[in-house]
């Protein structure tokens, strides 16, 4: 085995032709900041789940990148329908 990519993201995948990966990036965002701080305080007191606001929060701040493997070069998109 070997390393293919060193990404800052998450939820990689392998497309199906080998020669690319996916993975979502989020972007940073003061609302979101604030809304994971307000979750964890949440969490301190009993435990909670995310609520459906922060998961439309990380959506709404996402990126999909996508990196050819043997260029190394990335490509972005953001997700439509916000």
């Amino acid at each position: 085995m070997r390393v293919a990519a060193d990404v800052k993201g998450h939820s990689l995948s392998f497309l199906p032709q080998g020669d690319r990966v996916v993975y979502l990036k989020i972007l940073p965002s003061e609302e979101l900041t604030e809304a994971q701080a307000e979750l964890e305080k949440a969490g301190q007191r009993r435990r909670v789940s995310p609520p459906a606001a922060l998961n439309w929060l990380l959506y709404k701040h996402v990126e999909i990148v996508t990196r050819s493997l043997s260029t190394g070069r990335n490509a972005c998109a953001r997700p439509t329908g916000f």
